[in-house]
């Protein structure tokens, strides 16, 4: 098939079958601007795919789309016929959307005539209208074949069952090649286009047209008849001018029996057509006898659950009686219980004084514990740093509290020392930059292998004619950091170490970012770092090879009522590096807000069919490692 053209892409579940079905070219149609630039971003790597955002319709009126609670009923007319099916139907938006009519779109997109062309119709209450408008304007012919989805009932606002669509496309030579009735509410048929109905035309035509020249070579024989008459005096002339004449008659009489001969085939293969019509006609005769014995299934069944309300409504009865009995016998038993309650409540005093007593001095235990705990870590961690700066001068690093742990610091270096990474993102520097830094050095004084390439620059105005091709990357650590302040302090520690050179400390406010899958009605217009330039560089750079990076996701900061800040991380990481592995750090995952980021980033593989695994790490705070694969 050359072209496939589907009105009512939604998300376009279809596009892959389309590929694989080899098309040279496909035109996704879909009026919900959101679903539009879902399947924008989902074709953008095929060339072939046409996305169009508009709804096919001959009424220019018919500019407003409905979106109801059930997706597939969604609509540009109202749904009359269906509320009596799905009582619970509700409204749930009104969008203005783009107005294409059927004819502009087979002009603008169709091939050119005798390539072939499918058209799929999904366009609730709107489908026998396109059928229609096609028809009429003779385009339809251009479709060897159609897909159409359409309700058995008028569901909506001027719509007509799908029987009457159907009779109309097999009048206009289309044959039923497959149905699928999974959905009875909403089954689909498959049609062809009959080659033979299009001959039968011409052939008629030509009949027709035959018949005149019949008619005229009449007219003329009458004529020159009426001249030989005339000219019967001329004898020699006249019969000369009478054998001609003679001649064109009998040209015109072989014509004639020819023409005759091909109507006659012409005849018995509309014969054959007729019978084959009559078994079609037959096959939906079947087809409406099984709808109906569904209807009759689908009245049982209501009747069923109308009998099962009307016994819940006795038993509720029944039930408010007995709770009625039950408080009365309650009201009774008070009055007897009432100087036992007294004393029950003097006792519930006592008790509840001596329970709060014991939970103040287990509280403060429990405080005591865990300060002597933190202060003798902190005593620890400080000895351990100052042995490390008297043995090689090198400032000691300050863990906890807000800075990442010393437990997941181990990890990074370890990570970091058995994996050659082409790259490390950071997500909020600080003291990890540092780190980071001083284990990027370190691996470079023991002689790790860099993979050999030619120095990439993340900015376009910088020069790298004169940097060294024996070195992979003039930053190997790429940091964002939203407060300047914080920047500013990090930047100093990585100068006096000597490390800003492996570093590209970027200061990136946070500004709104795409909505992600998150379930958090307050998390639907996020905030994230302003990274889409910077990773956008790094795709372009690494573009022809697949990396391996490494991202450390410890920001930003949650503020009250978005514990779901850091959510969009992934979301931007994998906009521009999806074809890279990357294995993603997320720290302080002990806290609900980082559980439920891990849900919606694991849902985001799922739904984009990217392999990945997740493995929590055993730290105070609590860290999980994310690995996705392209």
């Amino acid at each position: 098939m050359h072209t496939i053209i589907h009105i009512g892409a939604g998300q376009g579940e279809e596009l892959q079958s389309y590929l694989d079905a080899g098309a040279q070219r496909i035109v996704l149609v879909e009026p919900n601007p959101k679903l539009a630039d879902q399947l924008r971003e989902t074709a953008q790597p095929h060339e072939q795919v046409t996305v169009v955002e508009a709804a096919v319709t001959s009424n220019p009126a018919n500019n407003e789309l409905k979106e109801y609670n059930l997706p597939e009923a969604n609509s540009l007319h109202q749904p009359t016929g269906l509320k009596a099916l799905f009582p619970g139907l509700k409204t749930l938006t009104t969008t203005q959307v783009s107005i294409l009519t059927p004819e502009q779109l087979l002009k603008e997109h169709a091939p050119e005539e005798g390539k072939p062309v499918k058209l799929v119709v999904q366009t609730p209450g709107e489908e026998h209208a396109i059928v229609e408008a096609l028809i009429n304007t003779g385009q339809l012919k251009q479709c060897a074949e159609l897909q159409m989805a359409t309700n058995p009932e008028p569901y909506y606002e001027s719509s007509v069952p799908a029987s009457e669509t159907l009779k109309l496309l097999e009048d206009y030579g289309y044959e039923i090649t497959e149905e699928n009735q999974q959905d009875p509410d909403w089954p689909s048929w498959q049609l062809a286009r009959n080659p033979l109905k299009d001959q039968i035309e011409a052939l008629e035509e030509q009949q027709t047209l035959m018949a005149r020249e019949q008619k005229e070579a009449k007219a003329q024989l009458a004529m020159e008849e009426q001249a030989r008459r005339a000219a019967e005096t001329q004898a020699k002339q006249a019969q000369d001018q009478q054998r001609q004449l003679q001649q064109q008659v009998n040209q015109h009489e072989e014509k004639l029996a020819d023409a005759q001969r091909r109507i006659n085939d012409q005849k018995k293969r509309a014969d054959e057509l007729e019978d084959k019509l009559a078994k079609a006609q037959q096959a939906t005769s079947d087809l409406e006898k099984s709808l109906e014995e569904h209807k009759t299934w689908f009245r049982n069944r209501k009747a069923q659950a109308e009998q099962l309300q009307s016994e819940n409504a006795s038993l509720k009865t029944e039930l408010e009686n007995l709770k009625q009995e039950k408080q009365q016998l309650l009201q009774n038993q008070s009055q007897g219980k009432e100087t036992l309650s007294q004393l029950e409540q003097k006792m519930e005093q006592l008790f509840s004084q001596q329970a709060t007593q014991l939970q103040q001095t287990a509280n403060a235990l429990g405080q005591h514990v865990t300060r002597s705990f933190q202060d003798q870590r902190q005593h620890i961690q400080n000895v351990s740093s100052l042995e490390n700066y008297f043995e090689t001068g090198t400032q000691p690093l300050e863990f906890g509290q807000w800075a990442i742990g010393a437990d997941l610091a181990t990890h990074l270096v370890r990570a970091i020392e058995q994996t050659n990474y082409d790259l490390i993102i950071e997500f909020g520097s600080g003291t990890s930059t540092v780190l980071l830094a001083r284990a990027i050095q370190n691996q470079s004084r023991s002689g790790a292998t860099q993979p050999q390439q030619g120095a990439i620059a993340y900015d376009a105005h910088e020069d790298t004619s004169a940097r060294s091709t024996d070195y992979d990357l003039p930053q190997r650590i790429l940091s964002f950091e939203q407060n300047k302040a914080c920047q500013q302090k990090t930047k100093t520690a990585l100068a006096k170490e000597g490390l800003n050179s492996l570093v590209d400390l970027v200061l990136a406010p946070v500004v709104p970012c795409a909505p992600t899958f998150s379930t958090n009605p307050n998390n639907q217009n996020p905030l994230f770092y302003d990274c889409s330039t910077k990773l956008a560089r790094i795709a372009q750079l690494y573009e022809g090879r697949q990396a391996r990076i490494l991202v450390l996701v410890d920001g930003p900061a949650s503020p009250e009522g978005n514990p779901q800040a850091r959510e969009p991380a992934l979301a931007a990481l994998l906009q521009h590096l999806s074809a890279h592995q990357l294995d993603i750090l997320l720290d302080d995952t002990k806290r609900e807000g980082e559980q439920q980021v891990l849900k919606a980033w694991q849902h985001s593989c799922q739904q984009r069919g990217l392999s990945h695994q997740c493995q929590p790490l055993n730290t105070e705070k609590g860290a999980t490692w994310l690995t996705v694969a392209p």
